[in-house]
């Protein structure tokens, strides 16, 4: 439904966005973040069945693929389950380039 996705699921994925940019500025912590990549991890079929798919490619993009070389170990694993929640999204086309990436730094991190 799209009176669903504008009333509730966007503006809460709109909240997590912001969250995560205070973390990353030193704001928030990084429980914060994990909490608000938590919760968008779960609204992902929700976001998708409304139209959304780039908004959830694009904040993985901004917010959780750098998460694979963070200093903080909850951060590294909220990532690698954020990718594998979002893996079937992961072959189109807006999200050319995120994939690879994505799985270098999942490999990269069994040496970690």
């Amino acid at each position: 439904c799209w009176k669903r996705a504008t009333t509730c699921l966007l503006p809460t994925l709109q909240v997590c966005e912001k969250v995560c940019e205070a973390c990353r500025q030193g704001q928030r912590s990084a429980g914060e973040k994990d909490g608000a990549v938590t919760c968008v991890g779960l609204i992902v079929n929700l976001v998708e069945q409304a139209g959304a798919t780039d908004r959830i490619v694009g904040f993985a993009r901004d917010h959780v693929v750098t998460d694979f070389s963070s200093e903080v170990p909850l951060l590294r694993n909220r990532a690698c389950w954020f990718v594998g929640k979002i893996a079937g999204l992961l072959n189109g086309p807006a999200a050319s380039g995120l994939l690879q990436p994505s799985l270098e730094a999942i490999v990269a991190l069994h040496s970690d």
